[in-house]
């Protein structure tokens, strides 16, 4: 892959920043290696241990324990307790009631059950199987926040300080085959994060994704991905293969890709010859024609699966299995097209709200079922405000047909986290490496409401577009999107830092703010952060905040402020299921009044759920549990194809011998001829 410059590693340099021990400077980590973490398919030449469950845990306010030396085999830990993974420590009531941090622009202040910021220790026991005497052993980090350091039997092995990404270490030398072994992780959380939005109602602590032994042959694949070729019907598997004894050149290799269908259907195989030519790592390109042909799209996310064989001599030396999905996404002119066929965004925001976990839970399960109550609304697009999701977000998009638009975490040219992880060309590296392999991947973005200082927002945009071309890549979400940085208008919306525009009113002009570029119609253009109505915040939920965030607003204080006003609770009930009729209200005919706009190409519905007190604007609440809306309801306005209607004379009472005309129109992005009657 291509890389830029001024790329900033994720190495233990930043132990200094953090420890500024002469202890710390002496330590040497090992190079962490892109992987993948909770892979839905398992290889069947490679074998996993799960290190999820309960770890051993002990905070560490006063940072003792690097000079004592906690990460020694049998060390005793003062105070230490038991704590499950993955998750983050808040959730789990670690430091006890307190207020968050923020440390993103935007704050969202909460009142937590675990408060506790700063170091803290866990420790895993496991026994290493007979069988991995021949093998290599890594071990691999779901995710940390916001920094962890890792030691393996006492020795240290690396440091973790990233945006999106999922690495592995090398630890064959520290491991005996029969033998215990100790892993042990330093988290800290007063430290910089790079996570962006993730740490927008606190910087959360902890293994927030899986941890995992893995054991492998010496000479392995060590990652793919898989590129549609749409318009040739065919999938492009890119292997990247790993030697692990570069002094000792492999001969008789070859890589094999057998494509199927996930119900076993078989679709297609090709085979190539590799020539390591005396190089730790290679790149191998392997083209399969699929057949039966069945293209992913949100109405029909149909997905692949590619067995993909290292072999040696003949002999299946290794083996990584992936999912796919074959679409093609692109800007054509002034419209978007998916598949060949004009496509319009029916878009959702998403602010990384989880109540009750604090950090996104590691579930595809989870997200699935959030995602799949989305498309039942209508919607086929997430945007992700200044963050990335979990990989398990991605692929439970794949399966529900939702396209993603991750962000890294920068606000015009800061860094979310703070000017100490300022590294956007990493960031930008970090977020195409790990995710170009889910076909739910739509958009590469670089951050919200802003630009990055030229020249900067031209290479990034240069980067996206030739390291991975079946996406779309826009500079800043509702920032400077000029035709030298973004493939288009993403995004502009009522009072943003973009135009001024009423999307109810197509006939009426464009007017640019202050010092910004007009809206360029020539171009695609799809509305930014769009219907930001809030209610006030339900305290009747109160009761289902059970997790590590608690009620924003208690029942008793609502009832005592109703009771002090003389007002009975039924009225105030009344008049917050009054509101949430209203918003639904509002929220149809904005939605309608972007379809009756043929010139815009999609919304992104501001947001999908609540993001917090006092800004209850969401179609959801933030348990996912809908407000008024019912999914039938929804689905009228945000669907392929609807039916609209305009009314003559507007927003007057009619009486007795008025006339009322009515102007219907059609939007239809389904692909398909409508027709019939209108009842």
């Amino acid at each position: 892959m291509p890389k830029l410059s001024q790329t900033v590693s994720i190495g233990c340099s930043a132990l200094l920043l953090a420890f500024g021990s002469a202890a710390a400077a002496e330590l040497e980590g090992r190079p962490p290696i892109p992987c993948v973490v909770n892979a839905v398919f398992p290889s069947q030449l490679s074998e996993v241990l799960r290190l999820d469950g309960a770890w051993e845990f002990v905070t560490d306010p006063e940072k003792r324990g690097e000079t004592e030396k906690w990460f020694e085999l049998e060390q005793a830990w003062p105070g230490r307790t038991n704590i499950v993974v993955p998750g983050c420590w808040e959730a789990q009531e670690i430091g006890g009631v307190g207020r968050s941090l923020n440390t993103t622009p935007e704050l969202v202040p909460a009142t937590l059950r675990g408060s506790y910021v700063g170091a803290a220790w866990y420790r895993k026991r496991v026994r290493i199987p007979n069988g991995w005497a021949t093998k290599e052993v890594w071990l691999k980090i779901g995710g940390v926040n916001s920094q962890g350091w890792f030691y393996v039997n006492g020795k240290y092995v690396g440091h973790l300080h990233s945006f999106c990404g999922t690495y592995k270490f090398k630890v064959t030398d520290l491991v005996r085959p029969g033998q215990e072994a100790t892993v042990v992780a330093l988290v800290r959380n007063d430290v910089p994060s790079a996570k962006g939005l993730m740490n927008w109602v606190h910087r959360f602590g902890g293994l927030y994704r899986g941890v995992e032994l893995e054991a492998t042959p010496g000479l392995l694949i060590d990652d793919l991905y898989a590129e549609p070729l749409f318009d040739r019907r065919s999938v492009r598997v890119h292997a990247i293969l790993r030697n692990g004894e570069p002094a000792r050149t492999p001969t008789d290799c070859a890589v094999e890709v057998q494509a199927s269908t996930l119900a076993g259907r078989r679709a297609g195989s090709a085979q190539v010859r590799v020539d390591f030519a005396g190089k730790e790592t290679t790149e191998v390109v392997v083209d399969v024609p699929v057949s039966p042909f069945n293209a992913w799209s949100p109405e029909q996310p149909s997905l692949y699966r590619a067995d993909v064989f290292l072999t040696q001599g003949g002999r299946k030396v290794h083996h990584l299995p992936q999912r796919f999905g074959l679409r093609k996404w692109e800007v054509r002119g002034a419209d978007l097209y998916l598949n060949n066929r004009r496509f319009f965004v029916r878009g959702f925001g998403d602010d990384y709200i989880y109540p009750l976990t604090l950090c996104s839970p590691a579930s595809r399960e989870t997200h699935l079922q959030h995602l799949q109550l989305a498309r039942q609304y209508g919607f086929n697009f997430v945007r992700h405000h200044t963050h990335c999701e979990l990989p398990e977000f991605f692929e439970a998009a794949e399966e529900a047909g939702i396209m993603v638009q991750p962000e890294m975490p920068y606000y015009g040219p800061a860094a979310s986290g703070g000017k100490e992880v300022y590294r956007p060309q990493q960031d930008a590296e970090e977020l195409v490496r790990h995710y170009r392999r889910y076909v739910s991947l739509a958009n590469y973005c670089t951050g919200n409401e802003g630009q990055l200082t030229p020249p900067l927002d031209v290479e990034l945009f240069q980067f996206f577009r030739q390291t991975d071309p079946t996406r779309v890549a826009i500079h800043q979400d509702g920032g400077v999107n000029t035709p030298q940085n973004s493939q288009y208008g993403f995004f502009s919306w009522l009072g943003d830092i973009g135009t001024v525009h009423d999307p109810t009113r197509p006939d009426a002009r464009t007017v640019a703010a202050p010092g910004v570029i007009s809206m360029d119609y020539s171009r695609p253009l799809v509305i930014h952060e769009y219907l930001n109505l809030a209610t006030d915040e339900d305290p009747r939920l109160s009761e289902s905040y059970k997790g590590a965030v608690l009620p924003p607003r208690p029942l008793e204080g609502y009832v005592q402020e109703l009771a002090k006003a003389g007002l009975p609770r039924a009225w105030g009930d009344q008049c917050l299921d009054a509101a949430k009729r209203q918003q639904s209200l509002w929220q149809k005919v904005g939605v309608e009044g972007t379809r009756r706009d043929e010139r815009l190409d999609g919304m992104i519905f501001w947001t999908i759920v609540d993001v917090g007190y006092p800004t209850a604007q969401g179609l959801f609440n933030q348990f996912w549990v809908p407000k008024h809306s019912a999914p039938e309801f929804f689905r009228q306005f945000n669907s392929p194809a609807v039916v609209l209607a305009e009314f003559s004379p507007k927003h007057r009472i009619l009486s007795e011998g008025d006339n009322l005309e009515v102007k219907w129109f059609v939007s239809n992005y389904s692909g398909e001829t409508l027709a019939g009657d209108l009842t």
